[in-house]
C-alpha cells in the first residue's frame, strides 16, 4: 500500500495512501507529455470491500481513549519488518493516477534497488510500449535518464529533473516516491500528522481479513473520513499486504465527491505484481549503458559522473 498526494499537510502521497499504495506512488515513463494510456473511469469505480471489520470492534472500555489510528500503525508493522529484509527487487508496477482531470494508466516492468536508491522502468502501456527510465540517487546530477520511443525517439536520450513540467505532466509524484517502502513510509507520516491534527471521531479504521489481490491473498486496511476537514484531501485510503509475505502490494487513494451521496472518484492505485524479492540487483541494472537496453549510443561512450 509508500506503493499515493501529500494528505493532511504532509508532502508524500498515499503512495496508496498512498499509497501510496505508492502501497505508492513516479515520474517514471511517462516523462514527455501524453506518454500515458486514458483510463476508463467506470473500470476504476470506487467499490465498498467486502467483509471489513471495524478495528475498534470489541474494545474494552479501558480501552476507548486509543486512536483509531493506532489499529492501522499496528497493521503494518509487520510490513515494516519484512521491508527491513528486501534489499532489492523486480516486479510489474500498474499506476492509475488523476492528472489534470485525466484518469492514466501506466503498466511497466520495474527494477527496485534500497542502497543507493535507484529505479529502472520498461513501460508496456500501448502507446508507449518500450519506453525506458532510469534514476539512482546520487548519480547524473539527481536526473532521470529517459529514452523515448516511436516518434519521440527523435530527441534521443533525455535527463531531467524528477519534478521537471514534462514529467510531472502526466504525473501525481516524482519517481523519488516510488517503492514498496515508500508505501508505508508516507502512509506512516500521514496518519501521525492526522493523530494530531483531525478529530478521531471523524475517522474510522477497517481491516479486511481477507482479499485478493490478482492470486495474491492480502489482508487491507482502511482508512475512511465522514467528512471533510481542512487540509484533507482524501475520503478514503487502502493498503493491501500479502499475507505471506507481508509486503504491501497495493495502495489506492479515493478523493472527495463533488456532490453529497455521490462516490469518492478514485486519485491514485498503485499496484505490484509478479514480485521477486533479494535477486541481486547490480549497478549494471541501474546503467544506461547496459547492452540489453535502449538508450542512446552517445550515452554509452562515457560513463556518467558518480557521484556530483
Amino acid at each position: 500500500m509508500t506503493i499515493l498526494n501529500k494528505i493532511a499537510g504532509s508532502r508524500h502521497i498515499w503512495s496508496i495512501l498512498g499509497a501510496t499504495v505508492t502501497l505508492m506512488g513516479a515520474a517514471w515513463l511517462s516523462a514527455v507529455q501524453r506518454g500515458s494510456d486514458q483510463s476508463d473511469r467506470l473500470a476504476f469505480k470506487y467499490r465498498p470491500i467486502a467483509n471489513a471489520i471495524r478495528a475498534t470492534t470489541g474494545r474494552s472500555a479501558s480501552r476507548e481513549a486509543r486512536h483509531p489510528l493506532d489499529d492501522a500503525i499496528e497493521f503494518v508493522q509487520p510490513s515494516i519488518q519484512a521491508l527491513q529484509k528486501v534489499n532489492d527487487y523486480s516486479a510489474v508496477f500498474t499506476k492509475t493516477e488523476l492528472v489534470h482531470g485525466r484518469l492514466l494508466t501506466q503498466k511497466m516492468d520495474m527494477k527496485f534497488r534500497e542502497k543507493p536508491f535507484s529505479v529502472y522502468f520498461h513501460g508496456h502501456s500501448k502507446r508507449k510500449a518500450g519506453r525506458e527510465v532510469i534514476f539512482v540517487a546520487g548519480r547524473n546530477d539527481g536526473r532521470l535518464i529517459v529514452h523515448e520511443v516511436g516518434l519521440k525517439s527523435i530527441v534521443g536520450t533525455m535527463n531531467l529533473t524528477p519534478d521537471d513540467p514534462k514529467v510531472m505532466d502526466t504525473n501525481r509524484h516524482p519517481i523519488t516516491d516510488v517503492g514498496m517502502a515508500n508505501i508505508i513510509n508516507s502512509a506512516l507520516e500521514i496518519w501521525k500528522n492526522e493523530k494530531r491534527t483531525l478529530d478521531p471521531a471523524n475517522i474510522e479504521v477497517r481491516v479486511v481479513p481477507s482479499v485478493q489481490v490478482g492470486e495474491k491473498d492480502c489482508e487491507a486496511v482502511e482508512i475512511a473520513h465522514h467528512r471533510p476537514q481542512p487540509g484533507l484531501t482524501y475520503q478514503v485510503g487502502r493498503i493491501y499486504v500479502d499475507k505471506e509475505s507481508r509486503l504491501p502490494i497495493q495502495a489506492e487513494l479515493y478523493g472527495w465527491p463533488e456532490a453529497p451521496g455521490d462516490e469518492p472518484p478514485l486519485l491514485e492505485q498503485y499496484i505490484y505484481t509478479n514480485v521477486k524479492t533479494n535477486i541481486g540487483l547490480v549497478d549494471a541494472d541501474f546503467d544506461p549503458q547496459n547492452r540489453e537496453y535502449r538508450f542512446a549510443v552517445s550515452l554509452r561512450d562515457e560513463p556518467l559522473p558518480a557521484n556530483r
